[in-house]
C-alpha cells in the first residue's frame, strides 16, 4: 500500500474518531472512569483524592461516588464527610448535604465552614429557624466575615425576623459603603417573601431599606 493511501486512510480514521468522540464523549468518559477506578483506585487515600479531583472538575456526582466509597472505609473521617456534604450541596441535594454536614460537626463541632454551610443548606430548603441558628453560630465565631453577615441577614428574613434583618443590613452598609447594593438585594428578598398578613409590613420594610440606600449612597460628582 502506497504512502499516500496510508495517509488517506489515517485521515479518514482520524475524522471518524473525532466524530465518534464528540457523539459519545459522555459514554467514553464514564467507561474510562469505570475502568480506571476498578483497576487503580483502591483504598481510602486514592478514593478520597479522586473525589477531590473530580470535585475540582465540577463533576459532583462522580465526586459523590468516590467520597461515598472512601467514607465506607473510614466512616468517621471529618474531611471525607465534609467534602461529601459539599459535593451534595453543589449537586443541589440539600437533604443529604445536611445529613453529612451534621455528622461532620459531631466529629469537629467548632468547624466554622461546616457550620456555615449547614446553615446555607437550611436556607436553601427554606428552614429559616435552623438557617438562622447555624449561620448565627458561624457569625459568632467569625464576626468580621462579610459573606457570613450577609447570609445571616437572609436567614433572618427566612425566619420572618424582618426588623432584625433590616437593622443588620444597615449595620453592614454603614461599616462599608462598598456593600451598598446589598441593601437593594435585601429589599428584593423581602419583597419576594410571602408574609401573608404581614404584606404591608413587608412593603414598609422595603421602603425603609430603600430610604436608607438613598441616604447612605454617596453623591455622584457633577460637571461644572
Amino acid at each position: 500500500m502506497g504512502e499516500s493511501k496510508l495517509k488517506e486512510l489515517f485521515l479518514n480514521f482520524e475524522e471518524y474518531w473525532d466524530e465518534f468522540k464528540n457523539k459519545y464523549s459522555t459514554q467514553i468518559e464514564t467507561l474510562s472512569d469505570i475502568l480506571h477506578e476498578n483497576m487503580f483506585i483502591v483504598g481510602f487515600d486514592a478514593l478520597f483524592q479522586e473525589g477531590l479531583n473530580t470535585y475540582a472538575r465540577q463533576r459532583y456526582k462522580r465526586a459523590i461516588y468516590y467520597f461515598e466509597k472512601a467514607l465506607s472505609e473510614q466512616p468517621r473521617n471529618f474531611s471525607c464527610l465534609y467534602n461529601l456534604a459539599l459535593a451534595y450541596q453543589n449537586d443541589k441535594n440539600f437533604e443529604k448535604a445536611i445529613k453529612h454536614y451534621s455528622d461532620a460537626i459531631k466529629i469537629r463541632e467548632n468547624d466554622i465552614d461546616a457550620i456555615y454551610n449547614l446553615g446555607l443548606c437550611y436556607l436553601s430548603t427554606h428552614n429559616g429557624e435552623l438557617a438562622e441558628k447555624y449561620i448565627g453560630q458561624a457569625l459568632e465565631k467569625n464576626p468580621n466575615d462579610v459573606a457570613t453577615k450577609m447570609s445571616y441577614t437572609l436567614a433572618l428574613i427566612a425566619n420572618n425576623q424582618v426588623d432584625d434583618a433590616i437593622e443588620h443590613t444597615i449595620e453592614i452598609v454603614k461599616s462599608n459603603k462598598t456593600y451598598l447594593d446589598f441593601t437593594l438585594d435585601v429589599a428584593k428578598h423581602i419583597e419576594s417573601q410571602s408574609f401573608g398578613e404581614k404584606d404591608i409590613e413587608a412593603i414598609s420594610s422595603v421602603i425603609r431599606l430603600l430610604n436608607s440606600y438613598i441616604k447612605l449612597k454617596p453623591k455622584s460628582s457633577k460637571a461644572h
